[in-house]
């Protein structure tokens, strides 16, 4: 995720296109590059435009099923492989907002814990490796569950818990800093990782 030094997860434009810079578009294109399905909220989807992943499905979740499809953007090396969970109350509003999208959809039951939502996730796409790509609701939620944290923080962050959410269950004693570096912008980006009671690659 994309913080300021004050652990906030947009800008002024109530979006994180305000806060990133550098190389932080590059680190996110590497890292869904990686990944077997990249999930983002529908309040950053009706928020931002978000581009479809080039290697692995999008996972939108939707417990209203308010979809905004005008935001999903088909890139040059793009798929359209887009995956809508929500629930029995916005399944029809979902649809009605896909009609015409090709897409798969799956329902799950409102305020789903964090263990389960992931393992239906993993399920539905038959893979492991999640990217959670925002926003700050969902990185909430799932933080319990997130095995590897890397934040990039708007300067001038000052230590290495800086930039990190309050919300973020940073002194549980399971992570540890795992590498740390800057770039010609002054963004700092961190890699924490859990040490011991991690799920598996979320």
């Amino acid at each position: 995720m994309v913080t300021t030094s004050g652990g906030n997860t947009v800008g002024p434009d109530g979006t994180s296109n305000s806060v990133t810079r550098g190389l932080d578009r590059e680190i996110l294109t590497l890292l869904r590059s990686l990944a077997d399905g990249v999930v983002v909220g529908a309040g950053t989807l009706r928020a931002e435009r978000i581009p479809y992943p080039s290697t692995s499905p999008l996972v939108v979740l939707s417990a209203r099923g308010d979809i905004a499809t005008h935001n999903l953007v088909t890139t040059a090396d793009g798929g359209d492989d887009l995956v809508v969970i929500t629930t029995d109350q916005g399944i029809a509003t979902a649809k009605e907002k896909l009609a015409g999208i090709p897409h798969r959809i799956f329902i799950s039951p409102d305020a789903s814990p964090p263990e389960d939502l992931a393992q239906q996730i993993r399920h539905i796409l038959g893979a492991g490796h999640l990217l959670i790509e925002g926003g700050a609701h969902l990185w909430k939620h799932l933080a319990p569950v997130t095995d590897d944290l890397w934040l990039a923080v708007v300067p001038p962050p000052l230590s290495d818990a800086e930039g990190m959410p309050e919300w973020w269950p940073r002194d549980s004693g399971d992570w540890e800093l795992g590498s740390m570096f800057t770039d010609e912008a002054k963004m700092l980006y961190f890699h924490h990782r859990r040490l011991r009671g991690a799920p598996s690659k979320t």
